[in-house]
């Protein structure tokens, strides 16, 4: 379980991240940027900061769409930002998170990235299920945290009614890719393991909702028996 809410993983976000001060220019490709030639970088070009002199929380995700998915943008000038895209990903704004997550493997504050990661995964287990939500977190999540071990555990523990759904629509969704074993060899494993049947077992028996009991059963007859 995540040691800090999503919330307060956010706010440290802001904290480990308030060294990096917004540049006075972001670098760029000329091929996908626009802005100012570059005199010392043929081919690049100075681009204005996104916000301008906005506070950082209020820069809208319009002005950071490039710079969070661009792999052509300027990576120093991007950690000033880190934090408001973060919290623009925590909040379904990016379509592809994993796209987002990509550009910061390198970043630094990696403490605070990681406490960022934990509590945004328990926060989408909350969410309502559907458009492969935690599939698609997850497959962000490792772009910088390979280990999925720890996420796994905890959505089989589901620690809240919605995670079952979560876990149905995951499987719907690669039921091709599972079936002809293309899967990601330690997801099928652990789709196809002793402790995720015996974890969707014991909380069929103590599910909260209607809901995540039908999710439950339709895991346990259609994918696990």
């Amino acid at each position: 379980m995540a040691d800090r809410t999503l919330d307060e993983a956010i706010e440290d976000l802001y904290v480990a991240f308030a060294r990096y001060e917004r540049p006075t220019w972001l670098v760029g490709c000329d091929c996908c940027w626009e802005g100012e030639p570059s005199d010392d970088r043929p081919g690049y070009v100075r681009v204005c900061p996104p916000g301008g002199t906005q506070p950082l929380r209020e820069v809208c995700f319009e002005e950071l769409e490039q710079l969070a998915t661009d792999a052509t943008g300027d990576d120093a000038g991007r950690l000033h930002y880190v934090p408001r895209i973060l919290e623009l990903l925590a909040a379904d704004s990016f379509d592809e998170p994993a796209v987002v997550l990509d550009r910061l493997v390198d970043t630094p504050e990696k403490k605070a990235i990681g406490r960022f990661l934990d509590a945004w995964w328990d926060d989408v287990l909350t969410r309502a299920p559907g458009d492969d939500r935690a599939g698609q977190a997850l497959e962000a999540i490792e772009r910088i945290d390979p280990d999925a071990e720890p996420k796994l555990a905890r959505w089989a523990a589901f620690p809240h009614p919605n995670a079952a759904g979560h876990l149905l629509d995951f499987l719907e969704r690669r039921a091709v890719p599972l079936a002809l074993g293309k899967l990601d060899a330690r997801l099928a494993a652990w789709v196809r393991s002793e402790p995720l049947r015996s974890a969707v077992a014991v909380a069929a028996d103590r599910a909260r909702t209607p809901a995540e009991r039908e999710a439950l059963d339709e895991l346990w007859l259609r994918w696990l028996t």
